[in-house]
């Protein structure tokens, strides 16, 4: 579990583009709405060359509630509008005193750009001032996390250097386009908190984690996320409350003795502490991320990689590595620079959601570098 780049500063210019982009387009929504809501108040005949098809046909939907208007073409768009011009004055009245909510830049920004811990406050604040209800139209077609998907979401991800997943360091989340420009492949979106449950935040800029399939949909799934019981990637810091380890046992393979690594996770953090709560839970079904993300069973399939490691320490003789070692120190490289010669990986914290299984690495590399020191 890799924390989503530390660089405060590169964080903030990607969340300040996106919800700059954001806030553009929902803007355009409110207008949009508020046109549906003059016509349908409107006296005059309500033609063809009045409505325009693609902007109004969803936006009617959300100004009625009624998501069984059918809008085929353009000539029953105007039907449907004629038919239910003047009339649910109730509903309109509350659409319009929502949207001046809505049209309000200050509470729109608060609850796209802040942070975590905060969003709940600004969601219960904002929630109090809105006819809401559940399931509402006007909800989905503001808040409408597909519709921002491909031009606004991710490009968070790219835009933050997140190539592979933060929840499980295993897999890429690299985006990948075909020539018309559509997405093959990329990082799914986690909504930390629950999107049925908090429809104000779909499109929260620290509630949406670039991930990938696994993570959202295989593992975390439905599953309810809180801060105080579950690791956020923008958030907590997981190095230091978790750590790779391995045993190993010898067996007999074709007359030779062939060691078996299993890799195992050493508890860093203490019982009762908050940091323990959020990797390891509290006890309560599906809380502590590392039982989430299964973690230690997923992990315990990189035997192979605990191996080369070992073997890169071991090969020819116990003097090798560090020869390597020694002789890059003299000339002036650093243990850095030897570390990615050498095992192939990143060296710092910061870098490990550049390259799959760079905390399993390092945190190998360190245990046996302890044993056997590489650096004076």
């Amino acid at each position: 579990m890799i924390r989503i780049n530390a660089n405060s500063t590169e964080i903030e210019e990607v969340k300040e583009a996106y919800v700059k982009k954001v806030m553009l387009v929902f803007n355009k929504r409110i207008k949009t709405l508020k046109k549906v809501i003059k016509l349908l108040e409107s006296k005059a005949p309500i033609t063809e060359s009045v409505l325009d098809y693609n902007e109004f046909r969803v936006a009617i939907k959300a100004v009625l509630n009624d998501s069984t208007i059918k809008s085929g073409s353009k000539k029953d768009l105007c039907e449907n509008f004629e038919i239910r011009r003047n009339k649910n004055t109730e509903r309109i009245n509350k659409v319009k005193e929502d949207l001046k909510v809505y049209g309000d830049k200050k509470t729109l920004y608060k609850i796209i750009s802040f942070l975590p811990n905060e969003l709940m406050f600004e969601q219960s604040n904002l929630h109090c001032k809105l006819n809401y209800r559940e399931g509402d139209e006007l909800i989905f077609y503001l808040f409408n996390y597909d519709f921002y998907y491909d031009d606004y979401i991710v490009p968070i991800a790219q835009g933050l250097d997140i190539n592979v997943c933060p929840y499980c360091n295993r897999n890429f989340i690299t985006h990948i386009q075909s020539k018309g420009q559509k997405r093959i492949i990329g990082p799914t979106f986690d909504h930390f908190f629950h999107q049925a449950e908090n429809p104000f935040l779909t499109l929260s800029f620290y509630n949406l984690i670039p991930s990938c399939s696994v993570c959202n949909s295989n593992l975390k799934n439905q599953k309810r996320f809180y801060l105080e019981t579950h690791w956020h990637p923008y958030v907590n810091e997981a190095g230091s409350s978790f750590q790779f380890d391995y045993t190993f046992t010898t067996i007999k393979k074709n007359s030779k003795d062939k060691i078996v690594f299993t890799p195992t996770i050493k508890e860093n953090a203490k019982k009762g502490t908050k940091q323990y709560k959020l990797m390891y839970g509290d006890g309560r079904k599906n809380t502590g991320s590392l039982n989430v993300f299964r973690i230690k069973e997923i992990y315990a399939s990189h035997n192979d990689i605990i191996e080369e490691v070992h073997s890169k320490f071991d090969e020819t003789s116990p003097h090798y590595v560090k020869s390597i070692a020694q002789k890059l120190e003299k000339m002036g490289c650093s243990e850095e620079e030897f570390y990615r010669f050498h095992f192939g990986n990143y060296f710092n914290p910061e870098d490990f959601g550049k390259r799959p299984l760079a905390k399993l690495t390092k945190d190998i590399y360190l245990k046996l570098h302890t044993i056997r020191p590489l650096f004076d």
